[in-house]
């Protein structure tokens, strides 16, 4: 939306990105995000279909999974998912770091953006879409993931450069890798992206944008909606 326009023209634009009050009470995304970390982790993707197929433990080597106690998880981005991505991890006995150039704090430790991917276990990007953040994970930064290392992008597709990735996985089949987001969704592309053949194949998994799909913040954002809404025709003295 371009908002220039929008005010030349007297057309008021509110988003739930500026109602803190509304969104800090909303933990669907983090939550996602946390399954899929998780799911990195244990491959609860994979034991699923085995029993489907009529399979007990046969390929139990391939479901052996590892536990988030004692991991390092390091966060991009530490705003409203990312401060909750760090208490889910701490509350199951993992340490956490972040970078984030904009957060100054000093409960966690703040890590430059090439160490969080060299020394992490466990890499989870969460930060908004902005001209600074727009293609920000690269080849250069995923070579430096550690062998094993789990890698989930809940934020945007265009954070992250999805034909570097895909080269990393041709070359890196160890990584362990959870997207709920692809470039391209906005124009209706997100299946030219070379991961989606990863997806295909099992190696990664890739789910539909559905991080804050749950009736419970789907519900709170309808409200904070209307209440901006009510807020600016009261305001207005508009019959």
């Amino acid at each position: 939306i371009d908002r220039d326009v929008c005010a030349r023209r007297g057309v008021a634009v509110f988003s739930l990105l500026d109602n803190r009050s509304v969104l800090d009470t909303i933990s669907a995304s983090a939550e996602f995000t946390f399954l899929l970390l998780i799911n990195s982790l244990r491959r609860l993707d994979f034991s699923l279909p085995e029993v489907t197929e009529g399979r007990w433990r046969a390929n139990e080597d391939e479901m052996r999974g590892r536990e988030l106690a004692g991991k390092h998880i390091g966060l991009v981005g530490l705003g409203r998912i990312g401060r909750r991505m760090a208490r889910y991890c701490q509350a199951f006995d993992a340490t956490v770091s972040f970078y984030d150039p904009y957060v100054k704090t000093e409960e966690i430790p703040a890590w430059p953006l090439k160490r969080i991917f060299e020394d992490s276990d466990a890499v989870c990007i969460c930060p908004a879409l902005t001209d600074e953040t727009r293609g920000m994970i690269d080849y250069n930064l995923l070579k430096r993931l550690r062998t094993g290392a789990s890698f989930v992008n809940t934020s945007r597709g265009e954070v992250l450069v999805d034909a570097d990735l895909a080269r990393i996985l041709a070359e890196r089949p160890d990584l362990r890798v959870g997207l709920d987001v692809l470039t391209g969704e906005v124009t209706a592309s997100q299946y030219q992206s070379p991961l989606i053949e990863y997806h295909r194949k099992g190696q990664i998994v890739i789910t539909p944008h559905i991080a804050g799909a749950t009736v419970e913040s789907q519900a709170k954002a309808a409200i904070g909606a209307l209440n901006s809404f009510e807020a600016y025709y009261s305001a207005s003295k508009i019959p």
